[in-house]
């Protein structure tokens, strides 16, 4: 299952689309030759900057059916050896962490007969932690979060990419010196973790301490961490233009729990408001609750971050 490539996305729409034709041709192309059921995903070209209008779901939508049309067309002629290999590569360490994963949680005692209850424990342990505990890689501390994949994908290429591309404002000496031995809280506001997973592993080359919540956190969680864990500064990640509303109910849980450390916030800072046909910017309105918008990684991310904890030493 491919189902939609936002990470590649940018501000080129015509990119964008290009990008949408190329994993929907297979994705197609996939389910015409082995059918698992997964829904076929059309992103509209905007995903990657604000939510999408009903007329660009509806383009992406149409765009999409000629897309289908030329897989049917496509599909006969294609060999699909490798991607045979590929899977059976893939099912293999699959069982592999299924067997470990039920194994522990039995051991746990968990009832692995309740799904209700693995879930629960599941979307307790969060990703990070299920993967350590379960996963069928090898250490490597070289490789995000000190795991080496088992098939390294495109998408894993792409994160080395831009880990490596802002390795420096993170791995020299000044920022070291400030971060290193810092407590810091990161979580994503959506089901959106590949931000938090880039920025952990940044972040750790700095010497930080990190406790990572993972994706789709709320507010009352974010802030009973905070307080629990004894964090010095609170990152968050937001995709799908939930920005001002979420600081509002983050600022709320933080006040009544008598929270008070910086709070970064990055990625698409924007919302629908009243009747707008169209997300706006947040960013001003973000900065008025007292948290530090920082959509980029660049600059002033770092800047943010040095100050705020240059701040605490002077405590």
């Amino acid at each position: 299952m491919i189902y939609g490539d936002t990470i590649s996305f940018g501000s080129d729409f015509n990119k964008n689309r290009a990008i949408v034709a190329e994993y929907l041709l297979w994705d197609i192309m996939s389910q015409l030759e082995c059918p698992t059921g997964n829904a076929v995903l059309p992103l509209p070209v905007t995903e990657a900057l604000r939510i999408p209008s009903p007329d660009e779901i509806v383009e992406a939508q149409c765009f999409g059916r000629q897309i289908e049309e030329t897989a049917r067309r496509l599909w006969p002629h294609i060999d699909f050896t490798s991607a045979y290999d590929f899977s059976a590569k893939v099912y293999s360490a699959g069982k592999s962490v299924f067997d470990n994963a039920l194994d522990g949680l039995k051991e746990a005692k968990v009832d692995i007969c309740d799904p209700v209850q693995i879930l629960y424990v599941l979307k307790m342990l969060g990703p990070s932690v299920f993967e350590e505990m379960f996963g069928a890689d090898k250490a490597d501390e070289d490789s995000p979060r000190e795991r080496q994949p088992v098939v390294a994908t495109d998408v894993y290429t792409l994160s080395q990419g831009i880990i490596n591309q802002y390795r420096h404002i993170f791995d020299n000496p000044r920022s070291r010196s400030i971060l290193k031995g810092r407590k810091l809280l990161i979580a994503s506001t959506d089901v959106h973790a590949h931000a938090i997973m880039i920025i952990h592993e940044l972040l750790s080359r700095a010497g930080t301490k990190i406790i990572n919540l993972g994706a789709e956190i709320n507010p009352y969680q974010i802030a009973r961490a905070a307080s629990s864990g004894s964090v010095e500064a609170i990152l968050i990640s937001t995709h799908n233009g939930m920005a001002l509303e979420y600081a509002k109910r983050l600022k709320a849980e933080l006040d009544r729990q008598k929270v008070d450390v910086p709070v970064v916030m990055g990625g698409i800072l924007n919302q629908k408001v009243g009747d707008a046909a169209l997300p706006i910017d947040v960013t001003a309105n973000l900065k008025e609750l007292g948290f530090h918008p920082s959509p980029k990684l660049e600059g002033r991310f770092r800047k943010l971050l040095e100050q705020d904890m240059m701040s605490l030493n002077r405590k």
